[in-house]
């Protein structure tokens, strides 16, 4: 059997994801580089590991098994730990998501739901929805950030057009009385713009109201597109303009200083989506040029990388051409 530090490096082989990593296993337990080629050799030679096409694996998935099986959980977890912090720090593909497993093995739920949340935020972004809600869901059952999680599952579920489930996930949390603050204010803002998507435009008023955050850019853009879905398009104008100017100053401020990424994407899919919405009061208000603020909003969302942004904008821009008689736009 083996012993000391080559049974250290079985062990956190065991715990970490995929094939034996060597290098990423000198770093998570802090034995030298050539120790650890070491106490792979020896597992090689006990019959544990085994060379596969050219790679280090496990000689069959019973054998890992049997290895885990006889860790103690607190030496599990602090070897999940270890290796979490190894993968932050190394920052492979995959590697973050990869470490929130980890930390949520080693029972550091909060850690693990602070990644899965970024990961989520940078799917949603790039308009990877599906695996964003699956990182959601996971970060759900993890229960360290109920607030967090489903403001952001409301976010991509209204994204992906499930207006209901949106509004049912964020209603369960809301109602349950564990957010407050500024989580509460949030939720109830992304349970506004669900509830605008889902043709509930009284409700829509009714979130924006209980987030009481009436200069937040977010609460005038949601009250501008409820009122617009609602038929009251002078309403829509007026508060549409308003949310556009206070969207480019929360963007300006989000980029001054020391940017905060967040932020900034943040207020420009706000600033975004007020300009959207101004766009379509043009049909109404003579004084505005549909097709300048929705190019507006590509440009801004292309800037940002605001994926699913940029799509409503170009289709936007589509059908605004199409409607002036632009054949080309069909193409």
């Amino acid at each position: 059997a083996l012993r000391g530090p080559d049974r250290a490096v079985l062990d956190a082989a065991a715990v970490a994801p995929g094939d034996p990593d060597h290098r990423l296993l000198a770093a998570a337990t802090g034995v030298d580089e050539n120790a650890v080629l070491a106490a792979l050799r020896a597992a090689v030679a006990a019959g544990l590991l085994t060379t596969v096409d050219g790679r280090l694996t496990w000689r069959h998935a019973l054998t890992r098994d049997a290895v885990l099986a006889a860790l103690l959980p607190p030496d599990r977890q602090a070897a999940a730990g270890r290796l979490a912090a190894a993968l932050e720090v190394r920052e492979a593909p995959g590697d973050r998501e990869a470490a929130a497993a980890l930390h949520a093995d080693a029972g550091d739920h909060r850690r693990a739901t602070a990644l899965l949340l970024d990961l989520a935020r940078r799917d949603a972004d790039r308009g990877a929805l599906l695996h964003a809600d699956e990182l959601l869901v996971r970060a759900e059952a993890l229960g360290a950030a109920p607030g967090r999680v489903a403001a952001d599952r409301v976010r991509v579920l209204t994204l992906r057009g499930r207006a209901a489930e949106a509004l049912a996930v964020g209603d369960a949390v809301l109602d349950s009385g564990e957010v407050t603050g500024d989580e509460h204010a949030e939720l109830c803002l992304r349970l506004a713009r669900a509830a605008v998507l889902g043709v509930r435009y009284a409700e829509a008023e009714e979130r924006v109201a209980r987030a009481a955050r009436p200069d937040d850019p977010r609460s005038l853009v949601l009250a501008a597109d409820a009122a617009y879905g609602a038929g009251d398009t002078g309403t829509a104008s007026v508060r549409a303009r308003a949310a556009v100017d206070a969207a480019d100053r929360a963007l300006s401020s989000a980029g001054s200083g020391t940017p905060d990424p967040t932020a900034t994407s943040e207020a420009a899919a706000t600033l975004c989506e007020a300009l959207l919405v101004l766009g379509r009061c043009a049909m109404t208000d003579e004084d505005l040029d549909a097709a300048a603020l929705v190019t507006r909003a590509a440009g801004v969302a292309a800037e940002h990388g605001l994926t699913p942004w940029r799509v409503e904008a170009m289709v936007a821009l589509g059908t605004h051409r199409m409607s002036a008689g632009d054949a080309s736009a069909a193409d």
